[in-house]
């Protein structure tokens, strides 16, 4: 599948990328800043696998919706896939090999790091994939966007803390990221009760 430029940074939705990249230098600046610790090539490999798996989750959104689209004038004037008259077939196998490329990349970072890396890219990978695909999308559920949200805000914020962090001071930074993921969680449920309070009022 030979795509146009123009075509490929719409499909991929380009613009919208820096949404993954303001968290991973969030997460970067963390480690350096408080550990002192950077790896540049964990760094490179992790910044290049995410990269890719957020521009292959994007055109599975994209293929998606022209999928199941049911109005045929968003399914050939609106959406890309068939605006452009791309083979869906084509932008199937696309998403394949980059999610694949991805994996690769997070594996080998796996074994540059330990095991808390590949089970943070499996949950990664898995709400990314199935927050559109499947029969029963994360998107369509009451929690999908917290799903979302949680991998965007601290998902990536962690791994790319925890790639430049020194063994010896991994200890510390499970203290830290456990009680910053506690207190997101809480700052979540308290907003979520303020709100249902606040809709009892006018019940």
């Amino acid at each position: 599948m030979i795509l146009s430029l123009r075509t490929l940074i719409e499909l991929v939705e380009l613009k919208t990328k820096l949404a993954s990249l303001l968290p991973f230098f969030i997460g970067l600046l963390f480690a350096k800043s408080y550990f002192g610790d950077f790896n540049s090539k964990n760094t490179v490999i992790f910044l290049i696998a995410m990269l890719i798996f957020d521009m292959a989750t994007t055109m599975l959104n994209n293929l998606m919706d022209f999928i199941h689209a049911k109005d045929s004038k968003y399914q050939s004037q609106v959406n890309i896939v068939g605006r452009a008259h791309l083979n869906p077939q084509h932008v199937g196998w696309a998403i394949i090999s980059m999610m694949t490329t991805a994996a690769i990349l997070g594996i080998w970072l796996t074994f540059r790091t330990d095991w808390l890396i590949l089970l943070a890219g499996m949950a990664c990978f898995g709400i990314g994939i199935f927050y559109t695909f499947g029969p029963l999308p994360l998107s369509r559920l009451p929690l999908g966007e917290i799903f979302s949200g949680l991998t965007m805000g601290f998902g990536i914020t962690f791994i790319a803390a925890y790639i430049n962090i020194l063994p010896e001071q991994l200890l510390h930074f499970y203290q830290l990221s456990t009680n910053w993921f506690v207190q997101i969680n809480l700052s979540a449920l308290s907003a979520s009760a303020g709100n249902r309070n606040a809709n009892c009022q006018h019940c």
